[in-house]
């Protein structure tokens, strides 16, 4: 049976095409019990936009998969690349701090994520939320 759900965003330019970029890494995940949802994404400096297009996405396909699944909740593992190790961070941190963002998510895997400063990273939207995540996570670790 399926023992989780992973959500899989690739990076800037690969996102586009995860099964093509990432097939070999996707194939062994399913392999291993997990139902594989890789959103693919467009290269944009628009992340807190691309981060909810991919959350609609994630969400959409997993309804879409329930029935298959079998079960009305299973863990959600995010694995990420590059650009969407950041996309998934800031849907997590959006999360932490006000219970939106992409529900289920038990762990993330951020492979080779790195930024900018950031107040050039992190969009606007998105800073009160991390902010307050941070706020969170230093009062409850």
């Amino acid at each position: 049976g399926v023992k989780a759900v992973v959500h899989f965003v690739g990076g800037a330019v690969a996102g586009a095409a995860p099964r093509g970029a990432y097939g070999a890494l996707l194939e062994v995940l399913a392999g291993e019990g997990c139902a594989v949802v890789a959103t693919p994404v467009p290269t944009s400096v628009r992340h807190g936009e691309i981060a909810e297009r991919a959350a609609g996405m994630f969400e959409m396909a997993v309804e879409e998969l329930r029935p298959t699944i079998g079960y009305s909740w299973l863990p959600t593992i995010g694995i990420g690349h590059s650009l969407g190790a950041k996309l998934l961070a800031l849907l997590s941190a959006r999360e932490r701090a006000n219970g939106s963002g992409m529900p289920r998510v038990v762990a993330n895997v951020l492979m080779s994520y790195n930024n900018p400063d950031f107040n050039n990273s992190v969009p606007r939207d998105f800073r009160s939320a991390a902010s307050s995540a941070a706020a969170a996570a230093a009062r409850d670790p």
